[in-house]
């Protein structure tokens, strides 16, 4: 995928899912609870993993500066 980190892709999906969920909710269309709330657990997970790993990536980066 050309521009767009291939880590960064199941945020794009989550959000935009989450997103579905809640205009199908305001336009009055029922969703079930069970699946929002499972969506928003696996935000919070990959949100987690993604940007907790570039942290660690960055800090990696940041040590190996300091040693050289």
């Amino acid at each position: 995928v050309t521009g767009v980190q291939t880590c960064a892709l199941p945020i794009f999906y989550i959000l935009t899912a989450y997103l579905i969920f809640a205009g199908l909710s305001a336009a009055g269309i029922n969703v079930q609870e069970s699946y929002v709330s499972l969506l928003g657990q696996w935000g919070m997970l990959v949100m987690t993993a993604y940007f907790g790993g570039r942290t660690v990536e960055k800090v990696m980066e940041m040590r190996k500066g300091v040693k050289e």
